[in-house]
C-alpha cells in the first residue's frame, strides 16, 4: 500500500491475484505471457483467453490441470497457445 501512496496519480498499482486478473481483463496488450507460479496464474490466463489474446505460457502447471482442459478451451475459441 505504501507504493500506491508514493505513485498516486502517476500510475495504477495492481496487487495480488486480483490485480493480475484486472490487468489481464482491462489493460491493452497483444500477447499474454503467463509466468506466474502455481495456479495463481490460471484466472488471469482465462481472462486473456476470453479477450482473444495470444497466450504464451512460461509454466506447464496450466497444461497439467486435471483433464488437461485448458488447451481444449483455448482451441474452442480459436486462440493460439504457446507453451
Amino acid at each position: 500500500m505504501e507504493l500506491k501512496k508514493r505513485v498516486a496519480g502517476k500510475c495504477e498499482v495492481l496487487i495480488g491475484e486480483q490485480g493480475l486478473i484486472d490487468a489481464a481483463a482491462n489493460l491493452d496488450y497483444d500477447i499474454f505471457v503467463g509466468a506466474m507460479v502455481g495456479f495463481c496464474g490460471l484466472a488471469p490466463t482465462l481472462e486473456a483467453i476470453k479477450r482473444g489474446k495470444i497466450i504464451a505460457l512460461a509454466t506447464r502447471k496450466h497444461l497439467l490441470l486435471p483433464g488437461s482442459w485448458l488447451p481444449a478451451f483455448v482451441a474452442s475459441i480459436m486462440q493460439n497457445l504457446f507453451p
